[in-house]
């Protein structure tokens, strides 16, 4: 042997003798999962849910350690509990999620963080709230027009259901005060092809455009003010739907001088 390896071999010895490692230090990491990604809760009215996942930490290199598990970005509505609520290392932990009877119907993309000494790693799942036979509809219209300009709104339909639905028509009933100003009347507008509403979620279903305003009194004003009340049916393959009557201030500009029916 020579001096340099015996010089080595001596200083070898007496780095073990004093405590200290001549291997790399392993650092302990783990990775998680959450499955499935997706999971569904039906709340039949009045009542709640739950649905249920698997929460699965996987150790990485090292040695095992204890992660502490959390979850964020619930809907409102919806809670979350752990069991067990660590892990040590690897193992599986119950995910159950419960919605009261007041949440809400949609999808939400909720994080699941799992927090040990050598960090934090996270993993995502989605839950959906379903409420059946809820089905809601929506009108923005427009309350501004020209003369002779045509009554405008968006028909948007939302779907709480578990299943996708489809809307294969739309009826507009308008009323007007006073008489003077005109777009009374019920229109029908079938949808070819019928709109699809995906399951907790929304569409729109038609951007409408109806009877044309315009003034029959004589003479007609610079500017005229009507009252305006419209309701809307829209048949759907899950039934039938209202949605409340909407009432607009119509301000009716540049009609002066002009007699409906004038184009």
């Amino acid at each position: 042997m020579t001096a340099v390896a015996r010089r080595l071999l001596l200083i070898a010895a007496g780095l073990i003798a004093a405590g200290c490692s001549t291997d790399p230090q392993i650092v302990s990491e783990f990775s998680l999962a959450v499955s499935p990604a997706v999971q569904s809760i039906t709340l039949p009215a009045g009542q709640s849910g739950t649905a249920s996942y698997t929460v699965t930490s996987t150790q990485m290199t090292g040695t095992a350690q204890t992660i502490t598990l959390s979850i964020s970005g619930l809907p409102s509505g919806v809670t979350g509990a752990f069991n067990p609520t660590t892990l040590n290392g690897a193992g599986t932990s119950t995910l159950t999620l419960t919605a009261n009877s007041g949440a809400a119907a949609g999808n939400a993309t909720f994080i699941v963080s799992g927090s040990a000494d050598s960090g934090i790693h996270t993993a995502q799942a989605t839950i959906t709230i379903c409420i059946p036979g809820q089905v809601s509809l929506a009108v923005t219209q427009v309350d501004t027009y020209a003369c002779h300009d045509p009554y405008k709104a968006s028909f948007v339909v939302t779907n709480g259901t578990c299943a996708p639905i489809t809307v294969t028509s739309v009826t507009l009933t308008g009323t007007t005060n006073p008489s003077q100003c005109t777009a009374t009347g019920t229109d029908t507008y079938p949808l070819s092809p019928a709109v699809t509403v995906a399951a907790s979620s929304s569409a729109t279903a038609l951007a409408l455009t109806g009877g044309h305003f315009c003034c029959n009194a004589s003479p007609c004003p610079a500017m005229f003010t009507c009252n305006e009340s419209f309701s809307f049916t829209a048949v759907t393959s899950a039934g039938t739907y209202s949605a409340p009557a909407q009432n607009a201030t119509i301000n009716l500009g540049g009609c002066t001088g002009e007699v409906c029916p004038n184009p």
